[in-house]
């Protein structure tokens, strides 16, 4: 059995969530529910393989070693059934530079970008620094979850979007899209010829009773879609800069890989690429504990909200670590909900408004952490929730 109680002293190790607060909150010394990811030891044999690489003195180029390509495929094939081949697979360093280098490959300047709002906000920036047009449609609220307005959808297509940077399972909302809904997405889609920059990197945090598709399933968006998968979220490895764009179509993949090449974009480092064959290899039983553990963390929030604070609402967690909370019954907007959680509870979570504007009143939770830290969140959040 893994140890996720334990809580791990991160403070001096250079933390972005633990030691990089005042810009995005105003003060330091919170308690940090915010960037995603997590508080979790990871799987020791991928420390274990790191410390084998660190003991050999040279730290030079590299490229990928004979097993990483094997690691990549199988956990896919395993976890997921999802049948990919090797030369479909471009290493890059990260998700959200990737997808910015794709956008740029199959789209032109003053072309229309689409997002499905409430999102991860820092697709808003990909696509205005590069000179598209961003355009957004807000996902309709339904039963403590979102579905997509189809009509909307395709009139958006129909009216000259080139492209759509989607997020599969959804970042902020914690959706995990189902087969039909993904099926009537590439079938838009692909009748329209848009290409799809999906970012799947929480595919496998996917709470139980829900099941993560990929969009390759559905051969007419092929030639449209390029998927960008990482185990950053999976098993806690982001400070490594690892991730792995997935393209069938060969005519997309050329141009997406010499747009990478195009600005000399190389795959991972050396650490990089230690870390994702490591985790994909040796990381499924570690993953599985670590559901379990999210799942009663979740199931805990959302029972002490109902409880203790009825008039704050968690959305329906499906897949992902982050909860998305429902503040609007205090008829503020997040900006202020924020900032009353900082001064009075010394906790920070992040702002829904920072997701697009229907994310508004909203916060986004981070729950990849040890129960105790979440019982202390809770308890603070109720003083100031009985102030209120």
């Amino acid at each position: 059995m893994y140890d996720f109680d334990t809580v791990i002293d991160r403070v001096g190790t250079n933390c972005i969530k633990w030691e990089r607060q005042t810009r995005a909150f105003g003060a330091e010394g919170l308690l940090p529910f915010w960037i995603a990811d997590t508080d979790f030891a990871v799987e020791p044999r991928i420390q274990e393989a790191l410390m084998e690489r660190v003991r050999h003195p040279i730290y030079g180029y590299a490229s990928q070693g004979a097993g990483y390509m094997e690691a990549v495929t199988g956990w896919f094939q395993k976890r997921h059934g999802w049948e990919i081949k090797k030369e479909w697979v471009i290493p890059c360093t990260g998700v959200v530079t990737a997808i910015g280098f794709a956008l740029e490959a199959v789209t032109r300047p003053g072309d229309k970008v689409l997002l499905l709002t409430p999102l991860y906000d820092p697709f808003f920036q990909v696509i205005q620094g590069s000179g598209r047009r961003l355009v957004t449609l807000d996902l309709k609220e339904t039963d403590g979850t979102y579905e997509l307005d189809y009509d909307a959808f395709e009139k958006q297509l129909r009216d000259g979007v080139g492209a759509v940077i989607f997020c599969n399972p959804h970042n902020p909302i914690g959706k995990v899209w189902k087969k039909e809904e993904l099926e009537r997405i590439a079938g838009l889609c692909a009748r329209y010829q848009v290409y799809i920059l999906s970012d799947d990197i929480h595919c496998d945090i996917v709470m139980e009773g829900n099941r993560y598709t990929p969009l390759s399933t559905f051969g007419c968006i092929k030639p449209f879609l390029a998927t960008f998968t990482a185990p950053s979220k999976t098993f806690n490895v982001a400070g490594a800069g690892s991730a792995n764009i997935i393209v069938e179509d060969e005519n997309l993949r050329n141009k997406i890989r010499a747009s990478l090449m195009s600005k000399f974009m190389m795959g991972p480092g050396l650490f990089g690429y230690v870390v994702c064959e490591a985790a994909y290899t040796y990381g499924e039983r570690w993953l599985d504990e670590q559901l379990v553990y999210l799942n009663e963390n979740y199931r805990y929030v959302d029972g002490f909200l109902k409880g203790h604070m009825p008039e704050i609402k968690a959305f329906e967690l499906q897949g992902t670590f982050l909860m998305w909370i429902d503040f609007r019954a205090f008829e503020k907007g997040s900006r202020e909900i924020c900032q009353e959680l900082v001064s009075e509870c010394g906790v920070a979570l992040n702002r829904g408004n920072s997701f697009g504007d229907s994310g508004d009143g909203f916060m986004r939770l981070n729950i990849g952490c040890s129960r105790k830290r979440l019982e202390e969140l809770m308890e603070r959040m109720l003083k100031w929730y009985e102030k209120s």
